[in-house]
């Protein structure tokens, strides 16, 4: 495949996977039924596809690569965004007390002066639910300088079957887990590397998925209907699921015809980033409206699930579309996109 055909890949990649993530973050009024553990086996540790990507743009944009410059750009494009999205959401923290995620790791954090209980806000992201990522994936722009020499010594991607085992060993959990921003490094190491190992070899990773795709398929059935069932190991078993959902997903994305459906992944991975920062913001106002009207806080049913992706998806992705009218290439500044 062509480099830059493989680029329209991953960037439609990127479009797929913000309409995951935004799932994960989709509640059902009854987590135990089988319809909320077919889809949450769909789309939970979705962000894992997230960090495939950043791995694979960091190895492909190495040839231009300064480290002054590159810190700059993601403060600018990254951070910046993420402190000024996150004040709304920390001003109510602080008045209206701890959020539930951060009371999980700390529960004397109201006892904390403001000043501490901002700090451990930003650096823990344990303000609002998809916001962990942000002080999480701040740990890779800082050690660029190693993924860069691991790079220029190939040899060391060697380390991929260990750093695999590590992220085995430290599963994302459950929601106790997602603000311990070192472990949460941990799990994601090895598909960051895993991305930069796909952009610097992926010819023979094109190779190699072709070779072996109905194999490869059928190992991600078996992990996917693992993971509906088994509950122990759901986390490690649902990792693996969506490393092998990387290969086939990318394989298939090659043969995309219709206009429209590249059109749509198009708009949502140029918008992805801000869907990223501000969907959260839209699903807490639509469980308050919800309890408001006498409805439950979170879908009753199937179709009521759906209806609320949609609605979160399309509103977000407004959302984004005017802000980026508006303010043009400011936007990138508010709000990431």
């Amino acid at each position: 495949m062509k480099s830059s055909g493989f680029l329209n890949d991953i960037h439609y990649f990127r479009g797929l996977s913000i309409v995951l993530i935004v799932s994960s973050h989709l509640w059902f009024i009854d987590v135990d039924s089988i319809f909320y553990q077919v889809v949450s086996a769909i789309f939970l540790n979705s962000t894992l596809f997230f960090a495939f990507i950043s791995g694979f743009l960091f190895q492909y944009l190495l040839k231009s690569y300064q480290y002054k410059d590159y810190l700059k750009r993601k403060f600018l494009y990254v951070l910046l965004p993420y402190f000024l999205v996150s004040i709304p959401v920390i001003l109510l923290r602080l008045k209206a007390g701890p959020s539930y995620l951060a009371l999980l790791n700390n529960p004397d954090l109201e006892q904390y002066s403001v000043f501490k209980q901002v700090v451990y806000y930003y650096m823990t992201g344990a303000h609002q639910l998809p916001l962990w990522y942000l002080p999480m994936v701040t740990i890779f722009f800082l050690l660029a300088p190693l993924f860069a020499y691991l790079d220029r010594n190939p040899i060391l991607y060697w380390c991929l079957p260990l750093l695999c085992l590590l992220a085995l060993f430290l599963p994302r959990g459950d929601l106790s887990q997602l603000n311990n921003i070192p472990r949460m490094f941990g799990h994601f190491l090895f598909i960051y590397v895993f991305g930069m190992f796909v952009s610097r070899y992926k010819a023979l990773v094109e190779q190699f998925t072709k070779r072996y795709l109905i194999l490869l398929t059928m190992f991600l059935l078996v992990f996917f209907v693992l993971s509906v069932f088994e509950t122990t190991h759901r986390h490690q078993i649902i990792f693996v699921q969506k490393f092998l959902a990387i290969l086939v997903l990318l394989y298939f994305l090659q043969f995309i015809r219709d206009r429209i459906t590249k059109v749509c992944l198009h708009q949502l991975a140029v918008t992805s980033f801000g869907i990223y920062f501000i969907h959260f913001y839209i699903i807490q106002i639509i469980r308050l409206l919800s309890l408001k009207l006498g409805f439950s806080e979170y879908p009753s049913n199937i179709s009521m699930w759906f209806l609320e992706l949609v609605i979160v998806m399309l509103l977000s992705f407004i959302f984004v579309f005017f802000t980026r009218l508006v303010l043009k290439k400011y936007s990138r500044y508010l709000i990431g996109s």
